[in-house]
């Protein structure tokens, strides 16, 4: 049987170990590291705005009884300031007019889109809860314009 070479591993554990004090961790730049976040957002959001706004299109024109006569003005894509540490979700805002329009109506309605399953459309019966919601995602101050038209 043969012996095990004790001084490898003597060796070993002084190479494992390192030499010397030990490294101080690396600094970390935390103004580089919230650019960094805040140029990967702004690519995410800019790519997402195209298909959201196109996606709140056709979910708005399939509320008409033509949904070909639908017309789009002051269309907006809107990323909501941060709020409690966490960023809201996109929101298409804008008005929409058609043949005969949403509830029968001639005029221009304005919507809040923020996905196929959650749209609000101002009416008569809303007004008061809809200018609210208005003033929080597509008016509110510190919101950023991602995408226009």
């Amino acid at each position: 049987m043969r012996e095990f070479p004790w001084s490898m591993i003597a060796v070993m554990l002084v190479v494992a170990c390192g030499s010397g004090s030990p490294k101080a961790p690396p600094v970390v730049d935390s103004a580089a590291m919230v650019a960094a976040r805040a140029d990967s957002l702004a690519q995410a959001r800019a790519a997402e705005a195209p298909v959201l706004r196109d996606s709140a299109k056709a979910t708005l024109a399939a509320l008409l009884t033509t949904p070909a006569s639908a017309t789009f003005d002051s269309l907006l894509v809107i990323q909501p300031p941060e709020e409690d540490g966490r960023m809201p979700s996109l929101v298409v805002c804008g008005r929409i007019g058609g043949k005969p329009g949403i509830g029968g109506s001639r005029t221009r309605t304005r919507f809040i889109y923020q996905n196929r399953f959650t749209v609000f459309v101002e009416d008569a019966t809303n007004q008061r809860q809809f200018i609210a919601l208005w003033a929080r995602t597509c008016g509110v101050p510190g919101g950023t314009v991602v995408l226009e038209g």
